[in-house]
């Protein structure tokens, strides 16, 4: 009996050992078990099946970079009958398409990582893009032991998405392309994007250049080069691509778009998806429907393989005459349409009454909502997320939770989610960044809603994008960013900084001391960042410094001026009103004697800013010249 005993509080004793193990995985994965033993990455090999695909080999070549670049130790990659005898840690990778779910279903995207004997580590994915996360994941598993040396927590994981299909759809088709841009949606864990894109647009003060906001333009002659290049990269990380057009045509033109989707399609895309969106369907929406419909069957393309988004009215409302005619049409009742309201069990039930086969899609449009902490900047618009700069560069944005988007979601309100949605996609930060930041909160939440936890998911995005040791600096560098903007005057909801809407200021020139000191505290932390971070980031130093680090320098920058300069607005904002007062009082010598301290004060200001903010900054010269206007 006493024996019995012991065993048993041995028993319990390691079971409540194996439960405090911190999961340093996020998001948090179903299933995780570890009695806390550490491997160190001695000898490690990676290694592939001899046939394995051009998804598996991403996978390895993935988690490969991601420790070099942090752990600065070379990893090589073997097939299964080339191992080396000098390889101590072998970690195998694998595909299980018989994996399931704690339903008993396939595990869509899932993954395992096990340590079956010494040594030697199984990630095993459903699919390729279960394998990329869970070699994601393995990478969470990784730290630095007393020595320095890289080691891994050993564990029993598996997991798999709560939401199935987890997206990015994009209007720069130029902007995936960027260096690192896919290997951001890759660890947020994201499945599909789109192609848009329309050679003829140019830029403009609001929008980047080729933006295709409604998709291809029917009928138009597509950039093959950039098309394929686009498709090669997306497809080896393992994503659905949808070819979207735009469809606001008249009927007469509905041809054209189907000649697009078609020239898409032979180019590779995956999927199909109409866009009636902002612009409406055209003269007949009803009847591009049906041909829609007719495509599809034609084409033997199932609702998975295609997309729509109705008109803005329709994508704000289920309930309108529009979606409930074309709800009754068969085939095209079954594609994913597409809305911006935040998924809930009421607007699930309306869409299968209405006659939609799948659970509404939810298309999250992250701009800017009534929010203590706008996504708002010193150089770059408010809800849209565009830069000021004239180079085209980024801005900094603070890391910011899901709440400040349409519908002002909140996570704690979203557990339930996956009952409502299947698909999900995150849409806006229309200037191509911060990618890691937005992507990694939303993605984060998308694959577990039940068990998200906002303060452990930042710190895991603070951590991949700076490294495990800057996560307490670049958290305190956030708060005092997010406190130092609420000291200035900034761009509101849809407007940029055109000529009425003035330029970024103090609220109050009696902020100056704080928000001085603030930016003094800030340049420290951004340097420490800029010395510690290129060592320990899993981004490439390149990106960390083009997306993260530059832009967080500048901005500091352009605070620092935004904060020491002087502004006609601070004492001079309704001179005219105050001139006529005068007028009314003391007459026109009096008020003509104030309008010339005016102008002798408010000119030299003007020329100052014209100085200090134009060779850089790209909608300053029609705010100051509408100031001269007032002045003459």
């Amino acid at each position: 009996m006493r024996s019995f005993i012991f065993a048993f509080l041995c028993f319990f004793a390691i079971s409540n050992a194996v439960a405090e193990v911190r999961c340093p995985i996020v998001p948090q994965p179903k299933e995780f078990q570890s009695d806390g033993t550490c491997w160190t990455l001695e000898n490690a090999v990676i290694v592939l099946r001899k046939d394995a695909s051009e998804q598996e080999h991403y996978a390895a070549e993935r988690l490969q970079t991601l420790i070099d670049r942090r752990f600065h130790q070379a990893v090589p990659i073997y097939d299964e009958e080339s191992i080396p005898n000098i390889a101590r840690l072998t970690i195998e990778l694998s595909l299980d398409p018989l994996m399931a779910n704690s339903n008993g279903q396939p595990a869509f995207n899932g993954f395992t990582i096990e340590f079956p004997e010494e040594f030697r580590v199984f990630i095993s994915g459903a699919d390729t893009n279960g394998l990329i996360y869970g070699c994601e994941a393995f990478f969470s598993l990784l730290s630095k032991n007393p020595d320095g040396k890289p080691q891994v927590l050993t564990a029993s994981v598996r997991d798999w998405p709560s939401i199935p299909w987890r997206g990015r759809p994009h209007s720069v088709a130029l902007h995936h392309l960027e260096p690192g841009q896919m290997d951001a949606y890759v660890h947020a864990r994201l499945n599909f994007s789109d192609y848009r894109d329309a050679p003829d647009v140019q830029a403009t003060l609001l929008m980047p250049a080729r933006k295709a906001s409604m998709g291809c333009p029917p009928g138009k002659k597509l950039d093959e080069e950039l098309l394929k290049k686009t498709l090669s990269e997306f497809h080896r990380r393992g994503f659905f691509v949808f070819g979207v057009v735009a469809c606001a045509v008249p009927q007469e033109k509905y041809p054209l778009i189907f000649q697009t989707f078609d020239e898409l399609r032979a180019a590779g895309c995956d999927g199909v998806w109409l866009s009636m969106d902002d612009t409406g369907g055209g003269d007949k929406p009803v009847e591009l429907a049906r041909l829609f419909a007719d495509y599809l069957r034609k084409n033997d393309l199932t609702g998975e393989q295609a997309m729509f988004t109705p008109p803005p009215e329709e994508y704000q409302h289920i309930d309108k005459p529009l979606n409930h005619e074309m709800a009754k049409i068969e085939t095209f009742n079954d594609v994913q349409w597409i809305f911006t309201r935040v998924p809930c069990e009421a607007d699930r039930k309306m869409a299968a009454d209405m006659g939609l086969k799948r659970k509404p899609t939810w298309w999250f449009n992250y701009c800017e909502t009534p929010y203590p902490d706008p996504k708002a900047g010193f150089i770059h618009a408010s809800s849209i997320m565009t830069t000021q700069r004239k180079d085209g560069r980024s801005s900094y944005m603070n890391l910011l939770p899901i709440t400040p988007g349409w519908g002002a979601p909140k996570f704690e309100n979203l557990r339930d989610a996956p009952q409502n949605t299947d698909r999900v996609l995150l849409w806006a930060m229309c200037g191509g960044w911060p990618m890691e930041y937005a992507l990694g909160m939303f993605g984060g939440w998308a694959w577990n809603p039940k068990d998200c936890d906002w303060e452990t998911l930042r710190d895991s995005i603070y951590d991949y994008v700076w490294g495990p040791s800057q996560v307490q600096t670049i958290c305190q560098f956030d708060t005092l960013y997010a406190e130092l903007k609420t000291l200035y005057w900034m761009p509101e909801n849809w407007k940029f900084r055109a000529p009425g809407n003035s330029l970024v200021r103090l609220r109050d020139v009696k902020n100056r001391p704080r928000a001085l000191q603030i930016l003094d505290e800030l340049d420290k932390l951004a340097a420490t960042l800029a010395k510690n971070a290129p060592n320990e980031t899993a981004l490439s130093t390149e990106r960390l410094t083009r997306v993260y680090l530059e832009p967080m320098q500048t901005s500091l920058r352009f605070a620092r001026k935004q904060a020491t300069l002087e502004f006609p607005e601070y004492e001079f904002a309704d001179f005219e009103k105050q001139a006529e007062k005068i007028r009314k009082e003391n007459g026109d010598a009096a008020a003509d004697e104030f309008l010339n301290h005016v102008r002798e004060r408010v000119k030299p200001m003007l020329e100052t800013l014209r100085q200090e903010l134009t060779p850089e900054l790209k909608d300053v010269e029609p705010v100051l010249q509408l100031w001269e206007k007032r002045l003459k």
